[in-house]
């Protein structure tokens, strides 16, 4: 792996999370990681969305998903922060 891949992997951890907790080939998570950096994504992009003509640029981020959706464990697991902590309370 290049160093700019290496790179693009330790920008986008999410992504890889998420590619590997929804079963995705390995190339289909690096091809997500290069497009992710080709389109500034947000750090913590999960997977782009598509629409029927193609490509939007626009990502779906671990900031999307409800506060008790099972993949913020998965990150927890993975040594991501999980975003529960910005959970406010009342």
């Amino acid at each position: 792996m290049s160093r700019k891949q290496t790179e693009h992997q330790s920008r986008f951890p999410y992504i890889r999370v998420w590619g590997k907790a929804t079963g995705s080939y390995d190339y289909y998570i690096t091809e997500q990681v290069k497009r992710a950096a080709e389109t500034n994504a947000p750090h913590d992009a999960l997977f782009e969305k598509y629409i029927p003509s193609g490509r939007t640029g626009k990502w779906c981020c671990l900031s999307d998903l409800a506060l008790d959706h099972d993949f913020r464990d998965k990150c927890a697991e993975a040594g991501l922060p999980d975003g529960r902590e910005e959970e406010v309370t009342t």
